[in-house]
């Protein structure tokens, strides 16, 4: 949300990416295997780069494996582009590249904090895709708790839990400039 000044940016609670990451791991894994195909079946033809190129998305991939177990955000991107180079230089299923760029591209913005920002004018949801609302489109804002809720007026309700633990004056600062643009 660079770029704009906001006057309370709330951070969610991280989501799981569980799913995401288990995608990445089966295109890299299909994206080395189809690599090994082609070593077995033409193997005089660039043999060197394409091992080198599976041994790396295997090194990347373990070394992401182990950083997540440690606690650390999780990004296959690298391999995944990695994937991407391999089956642009084969000879079969280049088109197969562009869908590795996509996912190498999409994957940090999925993986990114969700968070809300709050000013004056809007109200802006940082997922993807972006959203933004105004003012009007809300019937109330409560952060209590550590427990953000939007009640949009087309009876929709968002909840969620906020990342970090808030003190009771930010709480109260943040309802109040809340009700403030809601009665405006």
């Amino acid at each position: 949300m660079a770029g704009k000044v906001y006057d309370f940016i709330i951070v969610l609670k991280k989501r799981s990416f569980v799913f995401v990451n288990w995608v990445s791991i089966l295109m890299i894994a299909l994206a080395a295997l189809l690599l090994s195909v082609q070593v077995v079946l033409h193997g005089y033809e660039r043999t060197l780069l394409y091992i080198t190129i599976i041994l790396s998305m295997i090194a990347w991939t373990a070394f992401t494996i182990i950083k997540e177990k440690k606690g650390r955000p999780a990004l296959y991107r690298i391999a995944l582009l990695l994937g991407a180079w391999g089956i642009f230089i084969q000879p079969y299923l280049s088109w197969l590249a562009l869908i590795y760029v996509a996912a190498a591209v999409i994957e940090k913005q999925v993986k990114f904090p969700e968070e809300i920002a709050f000013d004056n004018d809007e109200v802006v949801i940082n997922s993807f895709p972006k959203k933004r609302h105004s003012w009007d489109a809300f019937e109330n804002i409560v952060l209590k708790d550590g427990l953000l809720t939007l009640d949009y007026k087309n009876n929709t309700l968002f909840q969620k839990q906020i990342e970090s633990a808030v003190s009771k004056e930010d709480e109260a600062a943040f309802n109040v400039f809340c009700q403030e643009r809601l009665n405006k």
